[in-house]
């Protein structure tokens, strides 16, 4: 009997740490699942994101969508779940051009002919149009897309929109032995086609630095799914309403495992200044737009007085996102006003630009970045 409580009460000490760390894990594996389901339930097997409503575009004709980047004035990471739904979120910003140009964009088309399976294909070009960097992939079997959801594997946020879109069922993609499951009849059902094999070639280009911290990565998750939902005839983006394919991009990213919020596609998916909102305690997550009349006067003022510095320091926001969810979790009193500090000052943002005080909307982007310094653990 002492030799057993002897034993017993000398393990915990040689063990606990790592137990605690294992526990730790599984209990936040499970804590992101849980988010992952209050954000996409509500797109997650949708009809209306995989049901063919419209004629699919002709072969061979490349179906392009481009949208600008984005500048937040304030609010951001209110914007993130689980804040976003359990303390409600509000985010003001706009959509910019970069040297007058869209930055951003995706096109997509069936292929005759030889060219069968599916051509990836993400690009990166400076502003005159010059290739500086590519990565391309081809998809012929499951296997070739069973990494999905790993942000650094190729061509992973165009592998994730064609999961997105059901060009196979997720069952399908979670069995053991697919490595040799031929692609070609899911692409041929995937693309309308009955009667001879196509391909797909679907091409996504950034003329912004990586890591730019534009909102990049969702912003072209939003072209990806426009161009490839037009291009099958699935939805047109420029007749759906605002929300969605806003929120089609938060489900898109949740496949992606690099979770985010919404204020990178709504700030640039959607044109000029606006303030994005999500509602504390609905579920699931549902976004709101009101869109913010931007005098002329202000519009110039603004490309005055607007410049892009570009660090070189880039870093995948998927990193920054746990840190900031881990210190959300804790519910200190100091990340608590924070938040509500952040949901504050994108409404007082809002005000400032609309009585074109660009002098209080600096002061309320300081205010901003210090909020921001907090929410990562910064100084």
């Amino acid at each position: 009997s002492s030799s057993s409580s002897s034993s017993s009460s000398s393990s915990p000490s040689s063990s606990c740490p790592r137990a605690w760390i294992t526990c730790a894990n599984t209990l936040e594996k499970a804590g992101l699942a849980f988010i992952s389901t209050c954000v996409t339930v509500s797109t997650s097997g949708s009809k209306k994101y995989t049901q063919r409503t419209l004629p699919p575009a002709p072969v061979d004709t490349w179906v392009v969508a481009s949208a600008p980047a984005r500048v937040d004035f304030a609010g951001g990471w209110s914007d993130t779940p689980p804040i976003s739904y359990e303390y409600g979120g509000t985010v003001t910003g706009l959509a910019v051009k970069v040297d007058g140009k869209n930055p951003l964009s995706a096109r997509c088309r069936q292929v005759s002919g030889s060219n069968k399976g599916i051509v990836l294909r993400t690009e990166g070009r400076d502003l005159d149009d010059n290739l500086l960097s590519h990565t391309e992939v081809t998809l012929h079997t499951l296997g070739d897309l069973s990494d999905f959801q790993n942000p650094l594997a190729t061509c992973a946020l165009l592998k994730c929109a064609l999961v997105f879109f059901e060009l196979v069922p997720m069952d399908t993609i979670l069995l053991q032995d697919k490595h040799n499951i031929d692609l070609q009849p899911y692409i041929n059902s995937f693309c309308g086609s009955q009667d001879e094999d196509v391909g797909l070639e679907i091409v996504c280009t950034s003329r912004l630095p990586r890591g730019s911290g534009m909102g990049t990565s969702s912003i072209l998750g939003g072209c990806i799914l426009a161009s490839i939902g037009r291009c099958i005839g699935v939805f047109d983006a420029e007749k759906a309403d605002d929300s969605y394919l806003t929120e089609a991009v938060l489900t898109l990213e949740q496949l992606l495992s690099t979770g985010g919020g919404w204020q990178d596609q709504v700030m640039g998916l959607i044109e000029g200044l606006k303030t994005g909102t999500s509602d504390a305690h609905v579920i699931p997550l549902q976004t709101g737009v009101h869109r913010i009349p931007l005098q002329d006067s202000v519009r110039k003022e603004l490309d005055k007085r607007l410049i892009l510095a570009y660090t070189g320091q880039t870093r995948l926001a998927k990193d920054i996102l746990q840190n900031v969810l881990r210190r959300w979790a804790r519910r200190s009193p100091d990340i608590v006003s924070t938040v509500q500090n952040l949901a504050n000052g994108a409404t007082h943002a809002a005000q400032a630009v609309t009585d074109g005080d660009l002098n209080q909307l600096g002061a309320c982007v300081n205010n901003y970045w210090t909020y921001k310094k907090i929410m990562a653990g910064g100084e």
